[in-house]
């Protein structure tokens, strides 16, 4: 078979990348708004995992007299967000809102000011336009405890499966046929299986079935196993909720989508007579221009895990020591910005010892984007990973695993002064650790839990909308959580330091910076080192959520009730992680989906026209 010539492989990028950035320039509908119509019946206040959702199946009821608006504080996507192997070199830049914790005690001390890095989605798509797209919804046992222990009606397992099916379009007929009822195929969000994992991902699944544990679909009826993740992804190309719900935008009459529109506050009125409270539009600047647009029937906050419960505060929802702390009028004194939580987990890099093990890196290169365009296939169509999922001693309940291993084989070394500058203490340590990899692939597997204890805050520095919030999540606060983590990160390195894995690939020869591996022992009976890289490099897993809890109307912790509307507050609802009551032990994206899914269908289910 020929290969196309230079000339034609640049050719063919050229025109199919204009063409799809057009499409997403286009999707944006909106660039200003007429005082003279600014009323919508819905207002939806950001485009991400859940606001995507709720935004295309209200516009879908295609009732031209129902008017929606989504306002969305970052750009359109783009042709590079669209490649899942350019992932990587989406954090940090504008799609990113690029938040900082506060400095953390308990982990991540290597790293600069001690502050832990929160990627975020500031982008049509939000998060998922960004994320790793690791399709894990959580086990049964997650969505059964938010009903049993947070009086959730509605929420179990069996009553959510329905909404995780229905955005689902698992392109696997192997999978699908292999877990009935637990799939869908008709959903907008693709879900795939990497085309051509790389044959180390095999070694290390082989390794975990010697202990056995078997290789099984962590989203079917157990999860105890391993498992190549799927991803979303359909043909190639990232199936973020930007290009899967709005992408081109299917229902451009009433649906109007407006971004680089930062909602800065919620405005609500008060009855005199009844004193009932109730959402009537928002304030937000576009451009550096100041909007104000009222809302007949209702505002939807779906902003994310962080956005949401910002807005809410600066709106004057919230604590109401905290809000007159800043001069905010209260509009109601509820727990708004407690029980943030995340999961943690820790890096731990391996040199491969015959690199035909790991496939070609991401260059990218014009061969490398000729065959994502035209062939749907190479490195720039996939991420490639693995999920082992474990029960440590500390963990209450076996079939509820609380830990993971991720093998990640998609690293290279590129850049050692960016790499390095990472770190705050121990510079040249670092250097000598990093430098004799520059440029080559390396295996990074981290240790993680998935159930976590400890709990964090959500703060305003100021009356701001501009500044970043005060994220805390008090990582590692929680004693049983800590243990975990020690537990779990001498598992991993007891099956990668044992039996046949060894052939293929060892540890780093270097000691992590700061702490010492132990002379008269392996690594999984140092408990030293253990706890030392724990707190030296614990980092997030990237799940954060829960600071507008749901529960049961009677609870005194919550902020929203089991349909998502805030409490005591008419017509504003949240929708999306933030109301996540305790984290699934998963990634936190298909919850959101499932989120947006279940939350516009209460919306659908009352409405009346």
């Amino acid at each position: 078979m020929s290969t196309a010539s230079l000339t034609t492989q640049l050719l063919a990028i050229s025109v199919i990348s204009l063409q799809r950035q057009i499409i997403h320039n286009n999707n944006v509908n909106r660039t200003s708004i007429d005082n003279n119509d600014n009323y919508y019946d819905y207002i939806i206040i950001g485009s991400g995992s859940s606001g995507a959702v709720v935004a295309n199946r209200l516009a879908a009821l295609n009732n031209q007299s129902l008017r929606i608006l989504l306002l969305e504080a970052g750009g359109p996507q783009s042709i590079v967000s669209d490649m899942p192997g350019m992932t990587p070199w989406l954090v940090g830049t504008e799609m990113d809102w690029q938040y900082l914790t506060v400095p953390q005690q308990n982990i991540g001390q290597a790293f600069r000011d001690h502050r832990i890095r929160q990627p975020k989605g500031k982008v049509i798509g939000g998060t998922s336009t960004i994320n790793w797209m690791l399709y894990n919804r959580g086990n049964r046992h997650s969505y059964d405890n938010w009903y049993q222990t947070y009086g959730c009606d509605g929420w179990d397992y069996n009553s959510i499966l329905p909404y995780f099916i229905r955005s689902e379009n698992n392109t696997s007929p192997k999978i699908v046929s292999k877990n009935p009822g637990y799939h869908g195929t008709q959903g907008p969000i693709g879900v795939s299986p990497m085309y051509r994992p790389d044959p180390m991902l095999f070694v290390f699944q082989k390794q975990m079935n010697s202990f056995g544990i078997p290789t099984l679909d962590i989203n079917g009826a157990n999860q105890l196993g391993t498992m190549i993740y799927e991803l979303t992804v359909n043909d190639g190309k990232r199936c973020s909720t930007g290009n899967s719900y709005l992408d081109p935008n299917p229902y451009p009459e009433n649906l109007h989508i407006m971004a680089r529109s930062l909602v800065t506050r919620i405005l609500f009125e008060r009855n005199n007579q009844t004193n009932n409270i109730t959402a009537v539009g928002v304030e937000f600047n576009h451009n550096g221009n100041n909007y104000t647009v009222r809302a007949n029937r209702e505002v939807i906050l779906s902003a994310g895990c962080i956005g949401s419960p910002q807005l809410l505060l600066l709106s004057g929802v919230g604590p109401r020591k905290h809000l007159e702390e800043l001069n905010i009028t209260v509009i109601a004194d509820l727990p708004v910005g407690e029980n943030f939580q995340d999961h943690v987990f820790i890096h731990h890099y391996y040199e491969v010892k015959n690199l035909s093990l790991l496939n070609e890196p991401v260059g990218p290169t014009v061969q490398q984007l000729y065959n994502y365009y035209i062939n749907q296939n190479g490195p720039l169509t996939q991420l490639p990973n693995s999920i082992t999922f474990f029960s440590t001693k500390t963990n209450d309940n076996p079939e509820w695993p609380n830990a993971v291993i991720d093998v990640n084989a998609y690293m290279v070394l590129r850049n050692l002064t960016d790499t390095v500058s990472s770190y705050g203490t121990n510079l040249v340590e670092w250097e000598n650790f990093w430098s004799p990899y520059l440029g080559k692939q390396y295996l990074l597997i981290t240790s993680a839990i998935y159930r976590t204890y400890s709990r964090g805050t959500i703060r305003l520095a100021s009356r701001n909308p501009f500044e970043q919030p005060l994220i805390d999540p008090q990582y590692l606060s929680d004693e049983r959580d800590l243990q975990a983590l020690v537990d779990m990160t001498k598992i991993l390195f007891y099956v990668t330091q044992t039996g046949e894995f060894t052939k293929y690939a060892e540890i780093f020869k270097q000691p992590i910076p700061g702490c010492q591996f132990c002379t008269d022992r392996p690594l999984y009976q140092c408990d030293s080192y253990v706890r030392c890289i724990i707190r030296q490099v614990g980092d997030t897993a990237l799940h954060p959520g829960g600071a507008c809890r749901m529960g049961s109307i009677n609870r005194t912790d919550i902020v929203v009730d089991t349909r998502l509307r805030v409490k005591g507050i008419d017509r504003l609802r949240v929708i999306d992680s933030s109301v996540i009551p305790e984290l699934a032990n998963a990634n936190t994206h298909a919850a959101s989906v499932m989120i947006g899914e279940r939350g516009v269908q209460f919306i659908i289910d009352e409405l009346t026209f």
